[in-house]
C-alpha cells in the first residue's frame, strides 16, 4: 500500500525549525510519547494522572482488531431486521469522526450494494428545528438509534435519547429497546441507561481514550460498520502511521516534524492554522478543527484552525497564517490548490498533504493525533484535558435553574435595536467600546453604530468567531459564508464560524482557554415550534437559549469581546440582511 505523501514547507521560518527540530531531538520527544512518559508534558501529579489515562489511542488501531467480530455481528444483525437509517446522538469527540466517515466514504466504494447500505445522521444540536426536521423524514420501524457518549451525562445527548425514546415508546411499544444502542465507557451513566432499557447492545470503549482521540475506537468504528466501511484496511493504514511515527529521526516522523513546525510558527505568532482542502477532504477539517483546538487552547496558548473559509486572494491573508493543503491523489485541481502555491511562493509555512486512496484516511486521524499530543508537549499544555468546557456547562445550568428569571435579566441587557435584531452585549465589552470613544449619547442604542464600536476593537493577528446558534443547513451556511468573506475582505483577519451549542465541545475550549486574539458574535433566534424534553422542566429551545447565555457569559468572564446579535420576527430575512448592515458599519470605520 503506497503511504499518503506530507511536505512541510517552512519557508521564512526555516531557520528556527532546524533549531527546534535539533531540540526536539535531543529532548528524545519521539521515544518519550511512546513511553507514556507524563512529565513530556506536565510535571505536577494532577495533570500526570489524567494524561497517564488518556493514552490509550495509541494502541486502539491494534487493540479494535479484537473487537471487529463483535462489530460485525451487531451490523449484520441491524441488517436482519431491514433497519435503514442510523440516527447517531453525540456532541464533539463522539459524533465529528463518524459525520467525517459519513461524508467522505460513499456506498458504491467499496461494493457495497445500495439497497444494504444504511444512511447516517448525526445529530449534535439542542435546536429544536433541527431535531424536528430530523423527526419528519424518520420511518422510526426502520431506525437505529447509536446513543454514543463517553460520560454518558452530556446533557445534548441525554435529552436527545430521552426525546427519540418516548417518541419510539409510543410508535413501537416494547420494541423500543431493540431500536436503540449505546457506546460508552464501563460503569458510565448511559450504560446504566441503556441496561435499563434493554437496548439491543451496548458497546464499552476503552475507558482510557479521551473523546476527541476516540475516531479509530468504538466511537469511530461502529458508525463506520453501519456504512458499509471495510475496517481492516483502515485499522491496518492507521497501524502504518504509527509505525511511521516511532522514528527517532525526524525526518522520517511525519507527525512530529509537522508539529514542531507548528509549535514554531505559534511562538512566531503565526498561529492560525489554515485549511485549504480538495472538496472531497473539507469534511475531515472539522474533525481536526476540534482536536487541536481543544487540546491546545489552553492557559493563554493554542492554535487556532480556520476551517470552512471560502478561497480568496493572497492579500486578504495577514502575515499570521500557516497554511495547509489536503487532498486525494485522484483530485482535479481547484481554488485552494492555487492560493496554496501562491502562499508557498510567497514564502509562507506551508503543509501539503495527499492521500492515494480514501481508505488512506486511516492513517491521517492518526497523524493529527500524533502532531497533536506532540504540539502539547512543545506548547508546554496537557492535549488530554479541557480546563474551560466546564464554565459554559455550569453557566448554563445555574441558568435553567431559573430560566425565566435570568432570560428577564439578560433583556433588561440590550444594548441597540437595529432592523429586525437586537444586540447584547456584557459590561466588561461595553465598557470597551465606550473607552474607544465610538459611542456618543445619541448613537449608543443605534445598532449599526454599535457594530461599528465593536469592528473598532479588532487588533493585529485577531480573529473573529460567528457563533449561530441556528439550525445547520445549507442556506444558513451560505448566508454565513456571505458575511464571512466581507468581513475577512475588509478587516484582514480569519473570520471563523460555529454552530452552537456543538462548538461548546470542539473549539469552544480554546475561546475561552486560549489567547485573547478573538471576537465573538452569537446569533441567536427565538424558536418557533419549539419542542418539549420528556422529564424536563425546559423545551430544547430554552436549553439552546441557556446554553448561548451561559457561554456568552462564560467569554465575558474571561474578558473576551463578545456581542450577542438576537433576530426577530422574520430571521432568515435579517440572515440575508445582516451584510448590509456589518457594511455600514465598516463604513463608519472607514474600511
Amino acid at each position: 500500500m503506497k503511504a499518503a505523501s506530507q511536505t512541510l514547507s517552512p519557508g521564512r521560518l526555516a531557520a528556527p525549525f532546524r533549531l527546534k527540530l535539533a531540540r526536539a531531538r535531543a529532548q528524545r520527544l519521539a521515544a518519550r510519547l511512546w513511553e507514556r512518559d507524563p512529565a513530556l508534558w506536565k510535571s505536577d501529579p494532577a495533570h500526570q494522572a489524567v494524561i497517564a489515562n488518556r493514552l490509550g489511542w495509541l494502541d486502539a488501531p491494534v487493540a479494535m482488531l479484537e473487537n471487529l467480530d463483535e462489530i460485525k455481528r451487531f451490523v449484520r444483525g441491524v441488517r436482519h431486521d431491514l433497519m435503514n437509517t442510523v440516527v447517531l446522538l453525540g456532541m464533539g469527540g463522539s459524533s465529528l469522526a463518524p459525520e467525517v466517515f459519513s461524508q467522505f466514504f460513499h456506498p458504491n466504494l467499496f461494493g457495497q450494494l445500495e439497497e444494504d447500505a444504511l444512511e447516517l445522521h448525526v445529530l449534535d444540536s439542542t435546536d429544536p428545528e433541527s431535531i424536528l426536521k430530523l423527526r419528519r423524514v424518520l420511518s422510526l420501524p426502520r431506525v437505529l438509534f447509536l446513543v454514543s457518549s463517553k460520560s454518558g451525562g452530556t446533557i445534548e445527548t441525554r435529552t436527545q435519547c430521552d426525546y427519540f425514546w418516548q417518541e419510539c415508546e409510543a410508535a413501537l411499544g416494547e420494541e423500543a429497546g431493540r431500536h436503540f444502542a449505546a457506546i460508552t465507557d464501563a460503569g458510565s451513566e448511559l450504560e446504566k441507561l441503556a441496561r435499563e432499557r434493554s437496548f439491543r447492545h451496548v458497546f464499552l470503549n476503552p475507558p482510557d481514550i479521551g473523546g476527541r482521540y476516540s475516531a479509530l475506537s468504538l466511537f469511530g468504528l461502529v458508525p463506520a460498520a453501519l456504512l458499509g466501511i471495510p475496517l481492516s484496511p483502515l485499522l491496518e493504514d492507521a497501524d502504518a502511521m504509527l509505525k511511521a511515527c516511532r522514528h527517532t529521526d525526524l525526518a522520517k516522523n511525519p507527525a512530529l516534524a509537522m508539529a514542531v513546525l507548528l509549535a514554531v510558527a505559534a511562538k512566531h505568532d503565526m498561529d492560525k492554522l489554515t485549511f485549504l482542502p480538495s472538496p472531497a477532504l473539507a469534511p475531515f477539517v472539522p474533525w481536526i478543527e476540534q482536536l487541536i483546538a481543544e487540546s491546545t487552547g489552553k492557559e493563554g496558548m493554542g492554535i487556532i484552525p480556520v476551517e470552512g473559509e471560502a478561497v480568496g486572494t493572497m492579500p486578504e491573508y495577514g502575515p499570521d497564517r500557516v497554511f495547509v493543503r489536503m487532498a486525494l491523489a485522484s483530485d482535479d485541481a481547484d481554488d485552494g490548490a492555487g492560493l496554496f502555491e501562491q502562499a508557498r511562493l510567497r514564502h509562507e509555512p506551508c503543509i501539503e498533504i495527499t492521500l492515494p486512496t480514501r481508505i488512506d484516511l486511516g492513517g491521517e486521524f492518526v497523524r493529527w493525533e500524533m502532531c497533536t499530543a506532540w504540539l502539547g508537549a512543545l506548547l508546554s499544555v496537557n492535549p488530554f484535558d479541557e480546563p474551560n468546557v466546564k464554565e459554559s456547562k455550569d453557566a448554563t445550568a445555574r441558568i435553567l435553574a431559573s430560566f425565566q428569571h435570568y432570560v428577564g435579566e439578560a433583556e433588561d441587557d440590550r444594548r441597540a435595536q437595529g432592523e429586525g435584531f437586537r444586540l447584547y452585549a456584557g459590561e466588561q465589552t461595553w465598557a470597551a467600546l465606550e473607552e474607544e470613544n465610538r459611542l456618543r449619547e445619541e448613537t449608543s442604542r443605534d445598532a449599526v453604530h454599535v457594530l461599528a464600536g465593536f469592528l473598532a476593537l479588532v487588533r493585529s493577528r485577531d480573529y473573529l468567531a460567528l457563533l449561530a446558534y441556528l439550525d445547520r443547513n445549507q442556506q444558513v451556511e451560505a448566508r454565513l459564508a456571505t458575511l464571512r468573506a466581507l468581513l475577512r475582505r475588509r478587516l484582514g483577519i480569519p473570520i471563523l464560524r460555529g454552530y452552537g451549542p456543538r462548538f461548546l465541545h470542539s473549539i469552544g475550549q480554546l475561546y475561552k482557554g486560549g489567547p485573547n486574539s478573538g471576537l465573538f458574535i452569537q446569533i441567536t433566534r427565538d424558536d418557533a415550534p419549539d419542542l418539549g424534553i420528556p422529564g424536563r422542566a425546559y423545551t430544547f429551545g430554552q436549553l439552546k437559549a441557556a446554553q448561548a447565555l451561559g457561554d456568552l457569559e462564560a467569554l465575558s468572564a474571561r474578558g473576551r469581546r463578545a456581542l450577542r446579535l438576537h433576530l426577530e420576527h422574520e430571521p432568515m430575512t435579517t440572515l440575508d440582511r445582516l451584510p448590509v448592515f456589518f457594511e455600514e458599519a465598516l463604513e463608519l470605520l472607514g474600511l
